[in-house]
């Protein structure tokens, strides 16, 4: 994590940009985690539903 800030640093990235990019990305995959979670669960209730298990 650290390379990746100097790295970002080196090219002329400002280290709150380079930690703010960060926050960002691992928001997106937080989300996009509940949602195959959400999605997941759905499709395992439907299928449930359709064997007559609920």
């Amino acid at each position: 994590m650290m390379e990746l800030v100097g790295n970002a640093c080196d090219s002329g990235w400002h280290r709150d940009e380079v930690l703010a990019a960060i926050a960002v990305v691992v928001d997106n995959l937080a989300l996009a985690r509940r949602e195959d979670v959400a999605i997941a669960v759905e499709m395992r209730v439907r299928r449930m539903l359709k064997k007559g298990d609920i």
